[in-house]
């Protein structure tokens, strides 16, 4: 018999991403809480995306983690997008080196085409009832409104 240990000790970075689906959170959430069924994506500065699921179960008497795990290389931070079950699109810039974030459902998405202030209108209702529901802090709630109306621009 034989253990195997995997120290991590290679020098390169990473960054954890936990979802939480605002379903009950919000009054336009509609993803389940551990926000199974989205798809993440990582993309390091400078570097290629790495994309995954977050799943329930796997085998038997097991389930997968809901925190997924990215290697960023050298990169010291990256870009987050989160495509919820439904097609809402979010997306978090700033995921630095060593960070656990939690993703929370932003009800807008976007490449929604709509017009701006409708699309940040959203931004801000969601937020708002994301951090008065303990579930954000006001510091999380101006770095995801930031993120979502540069995202915005960036997807005209």
């Amino acid at each position: 018999m034989s253990v195997e240990l995997n120290s991590a000790d290679n020098g390169n970075n990473w960054v954890q991403v936990h979802t939480l689906g605002a379903v009950d959170l919000t009054t336009d959430g509609v993803v389940n809480r551990d926000g199974i069924g989205a798809t993440v994506t990582v993309t390091p500065h400078n570097g290629a995306s790495a994309t995954s699921g977050v799943h329930s179960g796997g085998t038997y008497a097991s389930d997968h983690s809901r925190t997924l795990g990215f290697g960023l290389g050298s990169a010291a931070s990256a870009r987050v997008d989160v495509t919820w079950p439904g097609g809402v699109k979010n997306r978090l810039y700033g995921a630095y080196d060593g960070e656990t974030i939690v993703f929370p459902e932003i009800a807008c998405s976007i490449d929604s085409g709509g017009p701006f202030k409708t699309y940040l209108k959203c931004v801000n209702h969601s937020l708002k009832e994301l951090r008065l529901a303990g579930a954000i802090t006001n510091a999380q709630q101006k770095r995801f409104r930031y993120s979502a109306v540069v995202a915005w621009f960036e997807e005209l």
